[in-house]
């Protein structure tokens, strides 16, 4: 690094990341590193730090170590500092104790400093460590490129000696050509490329040549009859340093001798620019050092042998070896520190590798065993390298040993390793066979799990079948053999046969590789999968089928709908849509139970079915409502005919468990294109339709038409009353906290929305929601919800309360709203919330309405910061197969999968599926409408993250809230109770 560099311009080279979660000591500490010139960057926890570290690769990092999000300690773990990196930490923390000092310096950090700390002082640590990696740098720089430097460097110095000597020759020549010939001086000397200047006794200059005035930087004229400025002796050779008019510095030679200048003495003075010369000896000289540091810095026993086999030089490595000081190792024999003997090796069974050099004339490697001082024996492997003279001779060796005493260890090992492999692998409970390729190829070896698998008694007759006729099908083959032959290990599903002819399905995982004579074979692991892929049918099945009726659920009800009017509008068809609701059923099932209610459906389903004709859909959409897709209807009475039979199907008495039970059924009809030309708006219609139907006495169908007004009229009129109840502040949040199942710790709280009616006092949102989801109005009530939320939140914080989520619930008409992100952004930068404390929480119904526009949505809120949970989940299990897809922190286990968890074994095996994948994706899971003790018993048994609902708190006002945040809580649970 050069000396000329300020520090601004050496700093400018150098990123400083600043990890700090207080952003006015983040931001101090930044503006004072950039006067510096240092380029600094930041981030407010460990996580986006790690993110910048790795983009970054910044020399310094400034670390607090009490952070959110990911502390100080776990960056640290994360980038696992070694001592060959060129980068430093310094610990920056208020509250860091001697033990955490000690973890921090186990984990690398260079320096550890407590808050408040004087900022000189830590720009004086920054800039000394800066300066330590510099020399590191350069240390590996000039390491990397030693053998070519000294080479070179070397063969410089010896051209320029060799320079120096014919220019010393072509002076002695000037000399005697001047006392030959005065008549010739001037034409000489002014050719000359060396400086000439003749100095009186007094040192007042009489006569300069040109390169004279050049390597002084002054004029004959100027300096003529002036004092020379330095030192000269009458005779000899010395060096004088010239600093020019520009400031660098001139490296000069100056010979002197005593002459006769108009007939008086004086003295001529030759000057050489020798800086490029200095400046090599200087670099040669750096550099040898650095070649005898590095030679001792590695592992290898190196050793410098004469002709006679007598150590000139040794290495650190090879001192430690031997045992021996350096100056007592000079003049012994190599033999004699290397198999403490004093005879030499003698071939054949003690190999000499000078002399297999001498006999090939080439560097040659040989095996010995070596002892040390301690007689401890060590297998090196040996290479000696000569040197020759310039009369290209021998006359110096390089010995160089490599101790491969572990190799040679490992390789016994190896032996017993392949061994154990090998019983290993008759043990592994998986198929592993070794196979020959193409279509005719055979199984050449096999596990005994590769011999049950395919239900063979023995190997012998295993081995004795060709693979493509006897264990795949031919399409399942061709691919076995493209994916074998194609680069790396390839994992894949296929069909295989048994030896009985059965069917089943393996995981096979074939790589091909080459044998010892060099022909193909291929490794190949088979893991029987068929419990699996029947689960995973079973999991589709779930996503798209109602658990209970084994009807179409909605998700799958919406796409065939979707697809069902894309095809009508092609053919220009009509198409009628049912919306079935079961009168009655609510009173079965509470009197009766839900076993009774569930066959009560299961029998309604069937019934429903048998109206219908075999191209139309009828799928459940929860609870008792259904719903009936009538595609290429030629006209609307044929779907009154239908709603005809539908009701005569269920009037009919159903017989569950010796009961007799009457129900009945209300259903709306609505037709496209007339009734609308979208899905949502079919179905909506024909809801309303079928409320028309309940009102009007039950048991009857309706088709929607325009005057069906009172559910239009009805809604626009809590419509008008939501908008003066939101200018007359009518609306409120209600908070129900989130409690840690096994901790008790307080999690978050859930915001629910309340109308504080002036006639009908509060009124909860499930009584009015329902009717405006898809209104207008939803969307600023829902922008009321998320900034007052955001705002209580926030003072809760600055009140001194511990930093906690408040999840705001998020409906499909804001979820669908191009302007969703910029709102949140909006309302965190007005409220001052870390986003990290907004949790957002989206139903299943609406995330997997459009899976590909849910993924994008929900990614781009997880940039924000906001925590992200899935609501209502269970209910369709058609977000199992996509959970992984979706950047989400927590799902909320439907209240209604809650409500059965200890008398319904069905719905008690779908939670445990959830929770169980849920883990294993490292999603939070949540349980929400939790009422009993055995409820809470039984989430504490399987896992669950948290629990919300009646048996920890009611909802509360935003003041009992604050009461029950000041109290806490408490919970037992039976896992802690067995801890305990």
């Amino acid at each position: 690094m050069s000396e000329a560099l300020t520090d601004q311009q050496i700093n400018k080279n150098f990123d400083i990341l600043i990890i700090e979660d207080e952003q006015i000591v983040s931001d101090e500490i930044a503006r004072h590193l950039s006067k510096e010139g240092y380029r600094v960057l930041s981030a407010e926890d460990g996580k986006k730090g790690l993110q910048i570290f790795y983009e970054t690769h910044p020399a310094l990092v400034l670390l607090d170590l009490r952070m959110p999000v990911m502390d100080g300690f776990e960056f640290l773990e994360r980038i696992d500092i070694s001592p060959a990196e060129l980068y430093s930490v310094i610990v920056l923390t208020g509250h860091g104790n001697d033990e955490d000092m000690e973890r921090c310096f186990e984990l690398g950090v260079s320096s550890f400093l407590r808050k408040p700390f004087n900022l000189y002082e830590l720009k004086g640590l920054v800039k000394n460590l800066f300066l330590t990696n510099l020399a590191k740098s350069d240390l590996k720089t000039c390491a990397n490129n030693l053998e070519n430097t000294v080479k070179e460097r070397t063969m410089q110095l010896e051209r320029a000696l060799k320079d120096l000597k014919r220019e010393n020759s072509l002076c002695n020549q000037y000399k005697q050509e001047l006392e030959e010939s005065k008549d010739n001086f001037h034409n000489i000397v002014e050719k000359s490329t060396d400086g000439v200047v003749v100095i009186d006794t007094y040192g007042i200059v009489k006569f300069m040549n040109q390169t004279a005035e050049t390597l002084l930087q002054r004029t004959f004229e100027d300096m003529q009859n002036k004092h020379f400025g330095y030192p000269i002796p009458m005779e000899g050779t010395t060096e004088i340093n010239i600093l020019q008019k520009n400031e660098h510095v001139i490296y000069s030679e100056m010979k002197t001798g005593k002459i006769e200048w108009n007939g008086t003495d004086a003295c001529l003075a030759l000057l050489r620019d020798i800086t490029e010369r200095k400046h090599m000896e200087n670099r040669l000289r750096e550099t040898s050092q650095m070649l005898e540091d590095l030679t001792h810095g590695i592992s290898e026993h190196i050793l410098l042998l004469d002709k006679d086999l007598k150590i000139l030089w040794a290495n650190k490595a090879a001192l430690e070896l031997t045992g021996i000081e350096p100056n007592d190792i000079i003049g012994h024999c190599c033999h004699n520190v290397t198999h403490l003997r004093d005879t030499p090796c003698k071939p054949p069974n003690d190999p000499c590798p000078v002399h297999e050099l001498l006999s090939t004339g080439k560097p040659t490697t040989v095996f010995h065993t070596h002892f040390n001082r301690e007689l401890h024996k060590q297998f090196v492997e040996v290479t000696v390298y000569p040197i020759r003279n310039e009369m290209n001779e021998i006359d110096k060796y390089v010995h160089i040993s490599k101790d491969i005493t572990d190799q040679k260890r490992m390789e016994e090992a190896l032996k017993v390793s392949e061994k154990r492999y090998r019983d290993m692998i008759e043990l592994l409970p998986v198929g592993i066979s070794l196979s020959t390729p193409g279509r005719q190829g055979f199984f050449i070896d096999v596990n005994p799990s590769m011999i049950d698998m395919f239900g063979f008694d023995s190997k012998e007759e295993f081995l004795q079948y060709p693979l493509f006729s006897n264990f795949y099908d031919s399409g399942d083959f061709d691919k076995y053999l493209s994916l074998a032959n194609n680069g790396p290990v390839h994992n894949y599903d296929v069909r295989l046969k048994r030896k009985d002819g059965n069917i089943f399905w393996a995981s096979v995982s074939s790589i091909s590789q080459k044998n010892d004579k060099g022909d193909t074979q291929h490794f190949n692991v088979y893991m029987d999968v068929t419990e699996r892929k029947l689960a995973r049918q079973r999991l589709e099945y779930m996503a798209n089928f109602d658990a209970l009726t084994d009807l179409p659920n909605r998700v799958l009800f919406f796409d065939r709908l979707k697809q069902s009017i894309k095809e009508a509008s092609r053919n220009n068809r009509k198409l009628a849509l049912l919306f079935v609701d079961l009168d009655r059923f609510k009173f079965i099932n509470d009197t009766y139970g839900h076993s009774i209610g569930d066959k009560l459906l299961k029998e309604a389903s069937s019934r429903l079915v048998n109206c219908v004709r075999k191209m139309d859909t009828v799928a459940r959409m929860g609870g008792d409502e259904f719903a009936i897709i009538l595609s290429k209807i030629k006209k609307p009475n044929d779907a009154g005919s239908i709603a005809n039979k539908i009701i005569k199907a269920m009037s009919s008495i159903f017989f569950l468990d010796g009961l007799e039970c009457s129900i009945g059924a209300s259903i709306g009809i609505s037709m496209y294109p007339v009734n609308g030309e979208e899905a949502e708006i079919l179905l909506t219609n024909a809801d309303t339709a079928m409320y028309s139907a309940k009102r009007s006495g039950r048991n009857k169908y309706r088709y929607f038409t325009t005057d069906l007004n009172y559910m239009t009229i009805e809604k626009h009129r809590i419509e008008k009353e939501l908008r003066h109840a939101i200018q007359c502040n009518e609306l409120l949040l209600y908070y129900q906290p989130q409690v840690n199942i096994l901790t008790g710790e307080i999690t978050g709280t859930e915001a629910l929305l309340r109308w504080m009616h002036p006639e009908r006092g509060v009124i909860e949102a499930d009584n009015f929601i329902h009717t405006i989801k898809e209104s207008e109005i939803i969307v600023p009530i829902g922008e009321w919800a998320l900034n007052t939320a955001c705002e209580q939140n926030k003072l809760w914080q600055t009140a001194g309360f511990h930093c906690l989520p408040v999840a705001v619930n998020i409906t499909g008409k804001q979820f669908n709203q191009k302007f969703l992100i910029e709102t949140i952004t909006n309302v965190i930068d007005k409220t001052g919330l870390n986003p990290e404390y907004l949790e957002l929480e989206l139903t299943e119904e609406l995330v997997m309405q459009n899976m590909d526009i849910s993924i994008s949505m929900l990614n781009e809120l997880h940039k924000i910061g906001v925590r992200l949970t899935i609501d209502d989940f269970g209910t369709g299990y058609s977000s199992l197969s996509s959970l992984k897809l979706l950047p989400i922190e927590k799902i909320k286990i439907d209240r209604l999968l809650v409500r059965d968890i200890i008398t319904n074994s069905d719905k008690a095996a779908v939670v445990d599926a959830i929770i169980a994948i849920a883990r294993s994706l490292g999603v939070e899971v949540t349980a929400e409408g939790v009422e009993t003790k055995e409820q809470l018993d039984f989430f504490c048994y399987k896992g669950c993250s948290s629990i919300q609902g009646f048996y920890i708190s009611r909802p509360l006002h935003f003041k009992e809230t604050l009461q029950f945040l000041e109290k806490g809580y408490s919970i037992i649970c039976p896992e802690m109770k067995e801890k305990s």
